[in-house]
């Protein structure tokens, strides 16, 4: 080898930049991260972030240079650092409360303290040679994804602000059925409304190759749609297009967008999905814009919120009787209410009517197998019929986060914590920052009695959300189930704090049982009786309360209330880790029987 060719080999490797840790293997030029040989998928950002920290190993590194350094022309919010920080140690497999890779100096910032070692300035030529020859990051597989935000509103009316969002759940719901590309849930854009957000910014949090991006402005008796298709790796506009329609024309303009979106995406589309992404569910724009309020306010998650939602998709119905999606909404609706704000008899009976209407009208939406799974597991307590309807519902849209949510919870009431975890591990890949499908994942964990494990889930999921108040429920429980009383106490305070709903009073109450504090716990059991005065409260709720008390024939007395109110609660009896005190008591094995959860 002669100086020259030296000096070439020596400047290709030190642009490689070839990093090695624990069993990873990282390659700065090729932008990819390897684990045993096999691609990790990393957001751009997240990616950029690794590299930062593996080429500082051991340096202590301020949140305010990380934040510059990764966005150095955006302004961003400390979030979108801990979102990346949350991102790559899930991308590496570090646990919460580990100190294996990244290490949290409070207050300051973070420090990457695993060893790093560098391929090519120590390595003997063998190795330099194996690590130069390996292939080309063009032709590993890269999946795409692409996140379709809420479209922005001008010259609009504020009671035309539906339009937006509904647009964007139009298309996500369209783009869904293609099985080339994953598509972000309607529940992980709601939050990026804000007409003012970075549009890189937000394609890095979401962690997808290209976003969806529009304008729908009213001109004259029409409206103008303008939207544009954007490479999150360099910020290139792969494809954008306007469209003047009146109202009646915002069929074709959807179909149009899904069409060019795919072409553009260098999509290859079959017969069944071109017929899927130009399908029309309804010719009536006056059901639709109902439908479109009914989705808008739906996801407001709020007792107001599901009721307009029920109002709107009503009206949509009898705008066009033969709507699918609009039965499938109410059927979701109803049952989200139930339990929650209806009692199960008065609101499940109109779910479970409204998901057979939507599938004699149309068999082929997911959405409508969902909603009927639902039914049939948590009210009908038909578990076989449900698996039934949930795998039918996958098998259709496997990009369907909703779908792998709640079959993973379906399956954790079964006991069946290992296809629970890996369904909900699924969810969780299509929609990384749902703190719905995290506080999920952490349930199981509880149930399956890995009481540790879940405390990090749920800790890393109030890193995402900090006032997502079933985190906290779920925390408590499992801080109470570990002894720690004291804690539990307080977590679940807090949770109340966030949301008085008689399940977080109730979850307080038990704690307060279980932890000797009986006067506080009785006065929460005067004070949810005294709510069921006024609106409704689950008699699970009060059962377990005297269940804390070890009051086990009030219990008993109470969760037969329960079972003849069809309370939902019920389904979890056989894994809750709060009833095993009553697992030698006939008559629990009596009330499993009934539920369909024991022989």
């Amino acid at each position: 080898m002669n100086i020259s060719q030296f000096f070439s080999r020596e400047m290709s490797v030190a642009r490689r930049r070839l990093y090695e840790f624990s069993d990873f293997r990282l390659d700065a030029l090729k932008r990819v991260l390897l684990r045993e040989e096999v691609p990790v998928p990393l957001p751009p950002k997240v990616f950029d972030l690794l590299l930062i920290l593996v080429e500082s190993n051991n340096q202590e590194l301020r949140k305010s240079d990380l934040m510059d350094r990764l966005w150095p022309d955006s302004y961003v919010e400390e979030s979108n650092l801990t979102q990346s920080i949350f991102l790559l140690r899930r991308a590496l497999g570090q646990r919460h409360g580990e100190n294996r890779f990244i290490v949290t100096i409070p207050g300051r910032g973070y420090r990457f303290v695993e060893e790093v070692r560098r391929i090519g300035a120590e390595k003997p030529d063998s190795d330099s040679s194996e690590v130069l020859n390996h292939q080309p990051t063009e032709t590993l597989p890269t999946p795409k994804s692409i996140a379709v935000l809420p479209f922005r509103l001008l010259g609009t009316a504020t009671e035309e602000i539906y339009l937006g969002l509904g647009m964007a759940d139009a298309l996500i719901n369209r783009l869904s059925h293609l099985k080339q590309i994953v598509v972000r849930p309607t529940s992980a854009i709601v939050n990026y409304t804000d007409p003012g957000l970075d549009p890189l910014v937000t394609g890095r949090e979401l962690g997808v190759d290209s976003l969806l991006t529009g304008q729908i402005q009213r001109v004259s008796e029409g409206i103008r749609v303008t939207v544009q298709l954007v490479r999150i790796r360099d910020g290139s506009v792969v494809w954008a297009e306007k469209f003047d329609e009146h109202f009646t024309g915002i069929f074709a303009v959807q179909d149009s967008i899904s069409e060019q979106v795919a072409a553009a995406l260098a999509l290859k589309l079959s017969g069944e999905e071109q017929m899927r992404v130009t399908r029309h569910r309804t010719e009536h724009p006056e059901a639709y814009q109902a439908y479109l309020k009914g989705r808008y306010y739906s996801t407001k998650w709020t007792e107001s919120g599901w009721r307009k939602g029920i109002q709107y998709f009503h009206q949509a119905i009898e705008a066009d009787p033969d709507y699918a999606p609009a039965y499938a909404g109410l059927a979701e609706a109803y049952y989200i209410v139930s339990n929650l704000y209806l009692p199960p008899r008065e609101a499940i009976p109109k779910a479970k009517d409204a998901a057979m209407k939507a599938l004699a009208v149309d068999d082929s939406l997911a959405e409508a197998h969902t909603s009927m799974a639902l039914v049939r597991a948590f009210y009908d307590w038909d578990w076989v019929e449900a698996e039934k309807e949930f795998r039918r519902a996958i098998e259709m849209t496997a990009n369907n986060a909703s779908a792998r949510l709640w079959f993973g919870r379906y399956l954790a009431t079964m006991g069946r914590f290992e296809e629970s975890i890996a369904e909900l591990n699924q969810a969780q890949q299509l929609d990384p920052l749902s703190p719905s499908v995290n506080a999920e994942l952490s349930r199981t964990f509880l149930y399956s009695r890995q009481y540790d494990r879940a405390i990090a889930q749920l800790q890393e999921t109030l890193d995402l959300d900090p006032d997502f108040w079933p985190a906290h429920l779920f925390l408590g429980w499992a801080y109470e189930q570990k002894g720690l009383f004291t804690e539990a106490i307080a977590i679940l305070r807090n949770a109340s704090t966030l949301d008085g709903n008689p399940r977080t009073l109730a979850s307080l109450g038990h704690a307060y049982a279980v932890a000797g504090q009986k006067g506080l716990a009785q006065k929460v059991l005067r004070d949810l009786i005294e709510l069921s005065n006024v609106g409704y409260v689950s008699p699970y709720y009060i059962a377990g309360i005297h269940l804390g008390l070890r009051e086990k024939d009030l219990t008993f007395t109470w969760l037969e209330k329960a079972y003849e109110d069809r309370s939902e609660w019920l389904v979890w009896l056989k894994v809750d880790p709060r009833f095993d005190s009553l697992r030698q008591d006939p008559r629990l094995a009596d009330l499993l029987r009934r539920v369909g959860l024991a022989p």
